[in-house]
Formats: C-alpha cells, structure tokens, sequence
C-alpha cells in the first residue's frame, strides 16, 4: 500500500483560500478580529459555505488526525473536506458553532482593550505622561526595576487589585497581540482626538454662524505650528462657546500661504466656510496686512468674515507703548536684576525669606516673581510683590552688603532713590486695572457689547 497522500482539489482549495478567508481565519486564530456586525460575519463564512458545498470526500487525508487544533491553512482545507462529507444538518450545526465562536471572539477582545482605552483615557484627563523609562514587553505583575511609565503601572495596580480578566490577559495573551505598545498608545490617543474634533464639529455645524481664531508659533522641535480654534453659539445650552480645532504644521509663512492652510484645513474638517463671519488675529502684518494680509486673503473669498484686532493683544501694546517713559523701563528693569540677584544665590533667597518672615509675618509668599518678557499685564503679580516686599528687600540687601561685591551696594542705591519709589508705585497702580481688564478680555463668553462696557468702567 502507497503512502503516498492522493492530491487535494486545486480548485476547491482555491475558492477556499481566497485573500478574503485568508485574512478572516488569520484573525480567528490569533484573537483579534474585528469584524462587529451580522453583515460582516455572513460574509465572513461565506467561504466556507462554499467550500463545504464544492469538497469531496475523496480528498480526505486518511492520515490526518481531525480531532486535533486548527493549526495552518493546509489543516482547515482538510476539516472543511472532512466537513463536506456530512449530512446538511451538520454542517448547518457546523457553521454555526464557528458563527458563535467567532461572536464570542470579537466580544472578549473588546472586553480586553476596555481596560487599556480606560487607562489611556484616565492619564489624558489628568495630564500624566503615559511613557516611561522601559515601556515595551509584557508587563509584569513584579513592580519593574526601572520606570516604566504612568500607563503600564496603572495597568499593573489594576490587574493587582481585583481585575482578575485583566491579569490573565497580560500573562497569557500573545507577544503580538497585547495592545500596549507606544504605537497602539499612540493610535487610541488619535482616535480619542479624532472623536472629541467630530463632537465639536458637530456643534459648529448645528450653528448659524462661526467665527475663526487662529494664531502661529515655533514648537520645541523648530516647527511652526499654526493653532486653529472657533468661536461659536451653541444653541442647545444658549452659550457662546470658544474650542480648540487642531495644531497644523506649516512651512509657508505668508500671507498667502497661512491664509491657504487655513481654509484648507476648515474645509477638510467639513465645516462650511459660508457661516463664517469673524476673524480673530493678532496685529502681526502677516495676519492683518490689508492686501496680503490674512485677513484680507481670506476676506476676498467670504467678504461677510470681518477682521478684529485681538483685544487683549491690543491692550498689552497699549501697555507696552505707555511704559516707554524711561523713568517706567528703568523701573521694570531695576525689578528685574534684583530678581535675578535673590533668584542666582540659595543664601541670598533664603536671607530675603528670613527678612519676609520677619517683617511680614503674614504675608502669603515669601519668594519673589520675574517679570514676563512678552506679556505686560501679567507683570501686574511681580511689581505688586516687589512692592509688598519693599522693606524686607533692603533690609536683605543691607544684610548682604556687608560681606559682598559693589553689586549689592548698586541695587540698594537704587531701590532707595525717590525716583524709582514714584515708578513702581505708579506702574503698579496701572497694571492693577489692566490686569485684571486682561483677564476678562480672554473670557471664552465675552461678547463685544460687554467688552466696550467693561473697557469703558476701566477708563
């Protein structure tokens, strides 16, 4: 008697292993399937309805032990030869048990990934950094030697302490199908960005009206990032609402090119650019240059989206022009070095905190602020500060002075002049109104008729 194995059916093994199957099988056999509804798992064993109806048992291979796992293609064409064989009944009976088992397949792997989503999730929300120092590989229920990151160890604390499916699921799920690496972070982090962009587009759509804020600057890695947001009224809670859209990368800092970006990115988003009704820049010629400016790019196109000077940007170089009486600039920058003077020395701030402690013992910081090279009105905090601690200062300075450099003995002179004294109290009367005008000028419901009134309470 031969040993020969008689030759399997090339057409049958064709219409069985067709790229479709191929891939649905695959998925079965390594536990991450993804097909979710009634349609998709007809579908899926469609093929193997035919395959059943087409197969002959003479291509069974005697030598075969059926009763053992599905392990390679070559197996499969086999049992469903070996299936082809039986009665109706059984192969319905058949079919169906393969129907559920790939149902209860789909349903434990999404039970697996809830407990990542959640994880990756719960670290967004609180703004913790996901990665660590080790963050690749199965995760140990052993606390690591080093750090592994906020997202393996929240996994970790949950599998420890009670979510019994979680730890069976680290310890014996396959290499390739653990769904915790940086890549598949990554991936969930964007589609949780690309739900939460849906939502607001959504709301953007149900209004009647839009307006666009948008501004660029250079991220860490040298790359100008224009930042897009919408102003808008949400109907439904009767609320102006202001929402961050999307980061987008440019390379053309034009004008033109800006202008481009820009509402080539609002169209993608699929909001229509016919509600638009209000630009909202900052006063740089590139964004509100009358012919190629932005502003007037865009205005060309959609000429009802009428331009407005952002009002705080407004206010600071108002700020900025009034304080170029140089009594008021040698004031700023006499805070400034005296700053950096307490700031560069652990001695020297901890002498000033003595001195705070002493002469004011109530006082509810004991550290003096720098002044914000950009923004004036938040220099309001740092000169009202270095007014309060006026006295502790000098008697800082003098407690310095006897054992330092001509340094110390400059910057007492100074603070102690007359004409440096009538500066701070002067600026900081100013930034006192402008501060907190400031603040309200930023407010994400401010309309423009409350704003006039507020400015005008102001002056």
């Amino acid at each position: 008697m031969s040993d020969k194995k008689p030759k399997r059916k090339q057409g049958n093994l064709d219409s069985f292993f067709s790229k479709k199957s191929k891939m649905e099988f695959k998925s079965i056999n390594h536990n991450y399937c993804e097909i979710s509804n009634t349609a998709a798992l007809s579908e899926a064993i469609e093929p193997i309805s035919s395959a059943l109806d087409s197969s002959s048992t003479s291509n069974i291979s005697p030598q075969k032990d059926l009763s053992k796992p599905i392990n390679s293609k070559y197996d499969i064409g086999l049992y469903v030869n070996y299936v082809g064989s039986l009665p109706n009944e059984e192969k319905v009976s058949i079919l169906n048990n393969l129907n559920n088992q790939l149902k209860e397949d789909i349903l434990q792997n999404r039970n697996m990934l809830k407990p990542i989503i959640q994880t990756i999730r719960l670290c967004g929300r609180q703004q913790f950094g996901l990665r660590g120092h080790q963050d690749s590989g199965r995760i140990s229920m052993k606390e690591p030697i080093k750090n592994d990151g906020n997202f393996r160890c929240l996994l970790r604390h949950r599998a420890q302490h009670g979510d019994n499916t979680l730890k069976k699921y680290l310890e014996t799920c396959s290499s390739n199908a653990m769904y915790t690496s940086p890549l598949i972070q990554n991936e969930i982090i964007n589609i949780f960005g690309e739900l939460i962009q849906s939502d607001i587009i959504k709301k953007i759509s149900k209004s009647n009206y839009f307006s666009v804020l948008a501004d660029e600057t250079t991220d860490i890695a040298q790359i100008e990032q224009f930042s897009i947001c919408i102003r808008y009224f949400e109907e439904e809670l009767v609320v102006l609402r202001e929402d961050f859209l999307t980061f987008v990368p440019v390379h053309d800092v034009t004008g033109l090119g800006l202008a481009t970006v820009l509402l080539n990115t609002l169209k993608e988003l699929g909001l229509d650019l016919d509600k638009l009704r209000g630009q909202g820049y900052d006063g740089a010629a590139t964004m509100s240059g009358n012919f190629r400016g932005v502003q007037a790019i865009v205005k060309k196109s959609y000429p009802k989206a009428l331009y407005t000077h952002c009002v705080s940007h407004s206010l600071n170089l108002c700020l900025s022009d009034a304080a170029k009486t140089q009594a008021i600039r040698n004031s700023f920058s006499i805070i400034s070095d005296c700053c950096t003077f307490f700031h560069s020395s652990a001695k020297r701030t901890t002498i000033l905190k003595n001195k705070i402690i002493e002469i004011l013992p109530n006082a509810q910081s004991f550290k003096l602020k720098s002044l914000c090279e950009t923004r004036w009105v938040l220099r309001h905090e740092a000169v009202m500060l270095f007014k309060e601690f006026l006295e502790p200062i000098v008697a800082a300075l003098e407690q310095i002075d006897c054992d330092s450099s001509n340094r110390t003995t400059s910057l007492l002179n100074t603070i102690c002049n007359f004409k440096f004294l009538v500066s701070v109290c002067v600026s900081s009367k100013l930034l006192s109104y402008t501060y907190h005008l400031s603040e309200y000028l930023q407010t994400k419901n401010i309309d423009l008729v409350n704003a006039l009134d507020r400015v005008n309470q102001e002056v």
